[in-house]
């Protein structure tokens, strides 16, 4: 295109000021690839966006003078670009701004900014987190920010990790080199950094985004007006550390020591605060991280079947490599607690008449959990059943070595009149049926 313009001025100017005649037509060979670009706008967009009111023939007129060769077509006016200011003109607004900038800025009247009136209100994953952090610092326990830039080490043995770590392409040392997968490493470094300073009872959680490289496909949440935006794929997360003592007090000597169900307690209340309710959250046993956690002290926690994170005892090969003792950990991915739907919080109000409970001990299968020994004695009991609970479990004589024996505390409850025996016997009798027929569950002697 420049090319054949400074050949034609070059020919203007023989013929003006050398008398030149006999010039044959130009003739153009192949093609340079350049394709005209066309943008249009509207004079209503126009004058809307600018606060004028300029008419059609004032916006026509200042883009003739650019050589925008526009075309007029009711409210709409579609210009040409020359190949000169094809880099810098390519929207409805840089359109705009030729003709503010040529008709004047000081038809620019002063105008209050238009601000809609809006409601005031948390994002769905801002609510979350600050009932997160409001449950676990009335618990006793600290918040911390981590560095996001991990070793190789935790880039390859993560919780949960949500795909390749992405490597830093200029790291200050080796133990920043990687952009974190999972929160592991950083929860066990500070573990790792307060032990070897003699510090005790060290209960952590953090609230943080994990990320991967783009390749990797996860589930999409766009549907979500969050409050943050990220281009790589990334994921917020839970993660809850415990070393020690949860609870301590010397003077009455009665301390809450970490372990598998003070974890395990913490999660439910979560999940209750947030407004999941037990028959939707589920615990199942964890067959496939026996790298990070404890194999016969670990579990994943599901929300609507499906696995939303990974908790229990870390493995002691884990605690080795950090230099730290017994110690037990949590992982949860956050977004798919918001996206599960959680349900409004209800409560009940006090209960005037009094429950009774009854206490039955089971002979089953070792393989049977009690989660669905719960389960089935809360969908036989019906209205009645306020509540149920494991108080013991027993292996060995008289109990066979492939059978265990399961002790229930049942609750029976109504909120209309006292219970007495004639309520209460044809129900229990309904449980201990329907428990012997789905599991072939006996009465221990």
């Amino acid at each position: 295109m420049a090319q054949q313009k400074a050949v034609d001025r070059s020919v203007e100017l023989l013929v003006k000021y050398a008398n030149a005649s006999g010039i044959e037509e130009s003739s153009i060979y192949g093609s340079d690839g350049y394709t005209p670009s066309t943008v249009s706008e509207t004079l209503t967009h126009l004058n809307g966006l600018l606060g004028t009111s300029y008419s059609m023939d004032e916006v026509a007129a200042c883009l003739k003078r650019l050589d925008f060769n526009p075309v007029v077509d009711g409210d709409t006016v579609t210009c040409t670009i020359p190949s000169y200011r094809s880099n810098d003109v390519k929207l409805d607004a840089d359109i705009d701004e030729e003709v503010i900038r040529l008709l004047g800025f000081d038809d620019l009247q002063a105008t209050l900014p238009l601000l809609p009136s809006t409601i005031g209100k948390l994002t769905p994953i801002q609510s979350l987190r600050r009932s997160i952090e409001a449950l676990f610092l009335n618990n006793g326990l600290n918040q911390t920010v981590t560095f996001t830039l991990i070793d190789a080490y935790g880039a390859t043995h993560g919780v949960m990790p949500l795909g390749e770590s992405i490597a830093v392409a200029s790291p200050l040392s080796e133990d920043h080199k990687y952009v974190r997968n999972s929160l592991l490493d950083s929860l066990l470094n500070v573990v790792s950094y307060n032990k070897a300073h003699f510090n005790k009872d060290i209960n952590l959680f953090e609230i943080s985004s994990v990320y991967s490289k783009n390749d990797v496909v996860i589930e999409d949440y766009s549907h979500f007006n969050w409050d943050d935006k990220n281009p790589w794929n990334q994921q917020e997360r839970l993660a809850i550390v415990l070393n020690g003592n949860v609870q301590s007090n010397s003077l009455v000597k009665q301390d809450v020591k970490a372990n598998f169900y003070t974890l395990k307690g913490m999660i439910y209340a979560l999940m209750d605060k947030i407004g999941y309710t037990t028959n939707r959250v589920t615990i199942k046993p964890n067959n496939d991280d026996h790298e990070n956690f404890d194999p016969y002290q670990s579990a994943k926690l599901y929300l609507n079947n499906k696995c939303i994170g990974y908790f229990g005892k870390l493995h002691p090969l884990v605690c080795e490599h950090y230099n730290i003792d017994d110690t037990y950990y949590a992982e949860i991915n956050l977004y798919a607690l918001v996206d599960g739907h959680p349900g409004s919080v209800k409560v009940k109000e006090l209960n005037k008449f009094p429950t009774s409970s009854r206490d039955i001990s089971i002979v089953v299968d070792d393989s049977v959990n009690a989660s669905d020994l719960i389960a089935t004695v809360k969908h036989s009991g019906g209205k009645l059943v306020s509540d149920v609970k494991v108080f013991d479990v027993y292996k060995g004589l008289p109990v066979p070595h492939d059978k265990k024996s399961v002790s229930l505390s049942i609750v029976y409850e109504s909120y209309d009149h006292t219970l007495k025996d004639g309520d209460i016997n044809p129900v229990h009798a309904m449980i201990l049926e329907a428990l012997n027929k789905k599991y072939d569950a006996n009465l221990r002697q």
